[in-house]
């Protein structure tokens, strides 16, 4: 099988074939030994059974062990061809260590099936029936050891810091389906001088779960949700988009962005929002992402400069930093209400009019975007200062 634990679980993996050999055709014996004594009977069949059943156990467990240890620190380049290879090495190595139990069992109670016919007694089957009860356990241990891998090499790459100097930091979630739109997108990005964070070998389907992408988005402003008919389908991605919007929803700051690169079925918490429609036309999607994205890099100073000349302490700190800080603070400190008073003062309309159904996020967007190409940003100052000029602060 073509997969990667093939040169680093083989040896391991073969020598306890190995020991099998040794193992079963050992434990008749002591068997016999607590048996000596005893009649004749089913009962003494049943301590047979379950003496080879339990070797069986813990042979599937110590297989187990062995594919969780031999893998750590592995380079693992695609974690659902592993798991899937992982469970067919299991099965396969199973089946060996079976064919070498079910022979030994059958010729150890063999003196006791030739003098006692009973419905009590174990059948030929019984070692074999036993495995396939205990082959759910084993497999969704192989899942937990493969999520446990993405986890880790998850964790390590996206607590690396990103680089100083960049715009807003976007975080991608896709499928390894759309691998080629994914590098056009993330490069015409970078060239817009925003820091992308993408796996350089790419995140392929399954490379991250829940506690991998939680600690990722504390390192990101954005994240961008590329949807496909692929990404749509996989569980890893909806679980970054679950992680992301949970951050969204508590007011941490983090937005996403929904990227429409074919039809499909939009998740159902991504059906009213704005997208970038890249279907018939990337650089017409390009432009209406960046709208949102370029601007969070520019300092309020430079699009407000009235208030950075007013004198005011609270303008002044507001107008020396990023769109970007100031929509995640306006985010995080802010309730709906009190957005919704910064709507109507700055723009003179009522946000639920204009913004029915959005998330808290998207109307802070809103409501920068607004007021950035309406000249308001100064006021936008005021009234903040005015009100909650706790904002001044980090």
């Amino acid at each position: 099988m073509n997969f990667e634990r093939s040169n680093i679980l083989k040896p391991i993996l073969d020598n306890l074939e190995v020991d099998d050999q040794i193992l079963f055709s050992s434990i008749a014996p002591p068997i016999f030994t607590r048996l000596k004594g005893l009649e004749v009977s089913t009962s003494a069949a049943q301590l047979v059974f379950q003496g080879f059943r339990d070797v069986l156990t813990k042979r599937g467990d110590a297989i187990l062990s062995e594919m969780d240890n031999g893998l750590k620190g592995a380079d693992i380049k695609d974690f659902d061809k592993l798991a899937e290879g992982l469970k067919a090495e299991l099965m396969e190595r199973l089946e060996s260590a079976l064919k070498l139990a079910t022979p030994e069992f059958l010729s150890s109670t063999e003196s006791i099936r030739s003098r006692i016919n009973h419905p009590n007694m174990p059948s030929e089957t019984a070692l074999s029936d036993s495995i396939e009860k205990c082959k759910p356990r084993w497999l969704a241990k192989v899942d937990f050891i493969c999520e446990n891998l993405r986890a880790t090499r998850l964790q390590t790459r996206i607590q690396q810091p990103m680089p100083e100097g960049s715009k807003s930091r976007v975080f991608v979630s896709h499928s390894s389906n759309d691998k080629p739109f994914v590098k056009k997108l993330t490069e015409s990005l970078k060239g817009h001088n925003l820091n992308v964070w993408l796996d350089e070998e790419e995140l392929q389907v399954g490379d991250s779960i829940v506690t991998g992408i939680s600690q990722g988005l504390k390192n990101a402003d954005y994240l961008v949700a590329v949807l496909s008919q692929a990404s749509i389908s996989s569980r890893w991605v909806q679980a970054e988009l679950n992680s992301a919007l949970m951050e969204e929803l508590s007011g941490k700051g983090v937005t996403v962005l929904p990227v429409l690169v074919e039809d499909c079925e939009l998740p159902s918490l991504l059906k009213d929002r704005v997208y970038a429609d890249f279907r018939r036309d990337f650089n017409t999607g390009l432009q209406k992402l960046l709208a949102v994205l370029e601007q969070e890099g520019e300092s309020t100073e430079d699009v407000a400069p009235k208030v950075a000349a007013s004198g005011a302490l609270c303008s002044k700190k507001l107008s020396a930093i990023t769109l970007a800080d100031l929509r995640r603070r306006i985010t995080r400190r802010m309730d709906r209400d009190e957005v919704s008073a910064l709507w109507f003062a700055v723009l003179e309309t009522r946000m639920e009019n204009d913004m029915v159904g959005r998330q808290l996020s998207e109307c802070v967007i809103s409501l920068l975007e607004k007021a950035k190409s309406r000249n308001k940003l100064p006021l936008l100052i005021e009234e903040i200062c005015q009100d909650r000029p706790d904002l001044a602060n980090p």
